[in-house]
């Protein structure tokens, strides 16, 4: 679910963030919506999505080495 979320921070629609990915597009909406109802929050408010790639860098800067690609 992370490297979903990093990649559709990293882009502007779920179906680029598909094609990175190597998936169908209603896969990672699928994973979209799953992380959405376990977040709290919808990743289609820009704000709210903002918010999520925030806390989603943070954790990677803080994560152990064990974490970090």
């Amino acid at each position: 679910m992370l490297a979903t979320l990093e990649t559709v921070c990293r882009t502007r629609s779920l179906r680029e963030a598909a094609k990175l990915l190597c998936l169908h597009h209603s896969s990672v909406a699928h994973r979209v919506a799953r992380a959405e109802r376990a977040l709290g929050t919808s990743l289609s408010d820009p704000a709210q999505r903002q918010r999520a790639c925030t806390a989603l860098l943070l954790w990677r800067l803080n994560a152990p080495d064990n974490w970090r690609n």
